[in-house]
């Protein structure tokens, strides 16, 4: 149950990677690898019972840092959406 959030986190970073990968080749491609590598991990953890929190710390990093990247190029950074994304991965980490 207490990886519920981080897998939501997850798998909606993912589906917006695959969204966007015509328009954000790069970005879209690092997002993409940030959500799989926090996928992989938690089933990893789920099923083994071994928790290696790098992968997730890596990917959610991988994650924000892409999406400032692309508010960056399209000159959009919305500051204020980068604080809630950030705010619920380090609530989400938390909670595990």
């Amino acid at each position: 149950m207490n990886w519920l959030i981080i897998t939501i986190l997850a798998v909606l970073h993912l589906i917006a990677a695959i969204s966007g990968i015509k328009e954000y080749k790069q970005s879209a491609f690092v997002m993409l690898v940030g959500s799989i590598s926090i996928i992989i991990n938690i089933i990893v953890c789920i099923t083994n019972s071994y928790s290696n929190y790098l992968l997730i710390y890596l990917g959610s990093i991988l994650i924000i840092g892409s999406a400032i990247y692309n508010g960056q190029k399209n000159h959009t950074p919305h500051l204020l959406h980068h604080i809630v994304r950030i705010s619920c991965f380090i609530v989400a980490i938390y909670l595990i």
